[in-house]
């Protein structure tokens, strides 16, 4: 018996409430370090080698995570103009090849996968916060639609 669409809905949302405390942390970690009271910048993630090691477990969950928020969004296929921009993005398979690298073993331990994302400097960090962003913003209004159904 298929599961009907609005729990699908929640299930993707269950998702994304964990991405976005992986998210937070990560934020409020590389703020504290920083001693940052402003919106964090992209650059900011990626400009302390030893503080970013330190937060790269954050980091790289939150990210690992919003791999499967997407996932799930084109799987139980929810469409929303700015997001199925977003997932054009050679920022997508990036994000798939960081969340593989990350949850299967590497022999490797400077696998080029789970660096990729970090390579591509500040433009990958404003993409990946715009989507999660977009995809909060999604979900939350999907949410409070069926609420009302």
């Amino acid at each position: 018996m298929p599961i009907p669409e609005d729990e699908l809905v929640v299930s993707l949302h269950r998702y994304h409430q964990l991405c976005d405390q992986l998210r937070n942390e990560h934020e409020l970690r590389v703020r504290h370090r920083h001693g940052l009271a402003r919106e964090l910048r992209p650059d900011d993630w990626l400009d302390d080698v030893d503080g970013l090691l330190q937060d790269l477990r954050c980091l790289v969950h939150w990210l690992a995570s919003l791999h499967v928020v997407a996932e799930g969004y084109r799987e139980i296929k929810l469409h929303d103009d700015q997001i199925d921009e977003l997932l054009t993005s050679s920022h997508a398979d990036t994000l798939l090849r960081c969340r593989n690298s990350l949850f299967h073993f590497q022999k490797d331990y400077f696998d080029a996968r789970f660096s990729e994302l970090f390579r591509a400097g500040g433009e990958a960090m404003t993409w990946a916060r715009d989507l999660h962003e977009r995809l909060s913003e999604y979900l939350s209004s999907e949410i409070e639609s069926r609420r009302g159904q």
